[in-house]
């Protein structure tokens, strides 16, 4: 009997991210921007553990331009407050709520 191969290591977390990454570049609106992003929190809440899971998302948001880089002076498409409002998107998302009332645009 052969040995069997061990199983191949996927990330899924980092795929679940790029995945967005398409749709989050595409989006055209602010709100637009924050909707999908906090849709990809909550998709990928059972992917990792949650201290995991938020620094990689806090990275994408940095990547993205969700967070405004202080170093540049364009600020199209950065979310007013950026960074309280990253933080709550990430947090509602983790704990699965959804921090626009059930309202969508």
């Amino acid at each position: 009997m052969k040995p069997l191969a061990p199983p191949i290591a996927i990330d899924l977390l980092t795929d679940a991210v790029e995945r967005v990454r398409t749709d989050l570049s595409r989006a055209q609106s602010r709100p637009e921007r924050a909707l999908i992003f906090w849709a990809a929190v909550m998709a990928a809440r059972n992917l990792g553990a949650q201290d995991v899971i938020e620094h990689e998302f806090w990275g994408f948001a940095f990547s993205t331009g969700l967070i405004w880089n202080q170093a540049s002076r364009n600020r199209s498409g950065v979310l007013p407050h950026s960074f309280e409002t990253v933080a709550h998107l990430i947090r509602w998302g983790l704990l699965a709520r959804d921090p626009f009332g059930g309202r969508r645009q």
